[in-house]
């Protein structure tokens, strides 16, 4: 088994033990979505509930692990999962109704509380955003110091994903992190100003506000770490620079997350439960299932979910819609300016073992064509008129950089096809006198070469 399928599965099995304690962060005067009773918690039937809850979440959780083990399927996996969990909570969630005890229907408000803000303020949000554009000032003038192409993914195994080295593409780069930044900051600035007190004076509203002010802390984290990649990428960082990113970034939202379960959700644990049950102070019949909220009357877009811990939109509010949509815009933005960089723009990196398109002879006249282009780049005259406008713009660009390695392995000795990519795409090793390169061609358009690149080999 490939060791990214067994991070997939331990991911799926971690995610099952997260949802098997979920009970345990909720307020005290929630269970499973209903308003009840705190002491209803240490009751039987409440037992009980937890107990089948958590069969039908393990039974779900090691379903979906079973198909990413065995089937290669990490998408189908995640789907069994959140299916399985959710049925899981649906189910407890019937099963608490009949339990359910009268709430306050009361809202309070506490006029003479001061306005909450972003830790250190506007600037503090915005400084990633600084970097993101000093980067951008410096990096484009110096393009041509760059190597031909940056890794811009990493997975367990190193670089995964590359970037031919363009204007555009490192425009796209650093658009990308900007945008997951504007996410991170709007998403801090509506749980301060978007959702509801729960309460207002004495303990439980400073512990609360300490809640509060942890998950936006958090956030504005996340923002900061966010900017590092491009930063990493573009000084030509090691990849150990990278896994310590990865390392750092990971440890840090763990010791976050690990912060908020023990205060508990809006901080429940820091203060005890006074008077009769309030829960947050939302109707019982406007949540679907316990995990989704629906209430046109009620104006917060944010109210605190009632199973685990943070926010959920309020679905009855249309300013909810207009932020799903914006979270949708944005993550429709990512991949599509990806697929507007040149042809030669993002790419996997290519292994010699790599040989998963095609079998069987090559694509016609892609031979003739690279014997041509490396004949055309040896005499100093790359031969333009047999590329596509996008490759020809592409080969301009880096033409210093391309013959200056042609230059320095000599002259071509041999050219062999070794078979295809993933892509498709037709595998030739060119043998020159001072070493070798591993092309990747595409299939001729109109005679002309849209896709190619090339390697060294050691």
């Amino acid at each position: 088994m490939s060791v990214p399928t067994m991070a997939v599965c331990a991911g799926l099995l971690a995610m099952g033990a997260l949802g098997h304690f979920l009970p345990l962060f909720t307020r005290p005067d929630l269970f499973f979505g209903v308003t009840v009773d705190p002491a209803f918690r240490l009751t039987q039937a409440a037992r009980r509930i937890v107990r089948d809850y958590r069969v039908a979440l393990w039974c779900g959780a090691i379903a979906a692990a079973a198909i990413v083990w065995l089937l290669h399927r990490p998408a189908a996996g995640l789907l069994a999962y959140v299916i399985g969990a959710g049925g899981a909570q649906v189910a407890a969630h019937r099963r608490a109704l009949p339990h359910a005890t009268a709430r306050s229907a009361a809202v309070e408000v506490d006029l003479s509380a001061p306005e909450e803000h972003l830790p250190g303020g506007a600037l503090a949000a915005l400084i990633p955003f600084v970097v993101l554009v000093g980067l951008a000032a410096w990096a484009l003038p110096h393009i041509d110091g760059l190597p031909d192409r940056l890794a811009i993914h990493w997975g367990l195994d190193g670089p995964n994903r590359w970037m031919i080295t363009s204007v555009r593409a490192l425009i796209v780069l650093l658009l990308q992190h900007a945008l997951l930044c504007l996410l991170l900051v709007a998403s801090a600035w509506g749980v301060l100003h978007w959702s509801r007190r729960i309460s207002v004076s004495g303990p439980a509203a400073a512990a609360e506000r300490a809640f509060r002010r942890r998950v936006v802390l958090l956030l504005l984290t996340v923002e900061y770490f966010t900017v590092l990649p491009p930063v990493l990428i573009l000084l030509q960082a090691p990849a150990f620079a990278m896994k310590s990113w990865s390392l750092a970034l990971l440890g840090t939202v763990l010791a976050f997350v690990v912060s908020l379960m023990r205060i508990g959700q809006g901080g429940a644990r820091l203060a005890k439960v006074e008077g009769s049950p309030t829960g947050d102070r939302t109707a019982d019949a406007r949540w679907v299932g316990g995990l989704i909220y629906f209430n046109r009357t009620d104006p917060a877009v944010l109210v605190e979910k009632r199973m685990g811990i943070g926010w959920t939109l309020n679905l009855g509010n249309p300013w909810s819609w207009v932020a799903l949509i914006g979270v949708a815009v944005l993550i429709v933005i990512g991949p599509m300016l990806a697929r507007g960089l040149d042809s030669t723009a993002v790419m996997p990196p290519m292994q010699p073992a790599d040989r998963g398109g095609k079998s069987g002879p090559a694509s016609a006249g892609t031979e003739g064509s690279l014997r041509r282009y490396i004949d055309s780049l040896e005499a100093g005259h790359p031969n333009y008129e047999e590329m596509s406008p996008k490759l020809a713009a592409s080969v301009k660009r880096q033409l210093p950089k391309i013959t200056t390695v042609i230059a320095a392995l000599g002259g071509l000795q041999s050219l062999r096809y070794t078979g295809a990519d993933s892509n498709g795409w037709d595998v030739y090793v060119a043998a020159f006198a001072h070493g070798q390169l591993e092309w990747h061609i595409g299939p001729l358009v109109d005679g002309k070469v849209a896709y190619r690149y090339a390697r060294p080999l050691r």
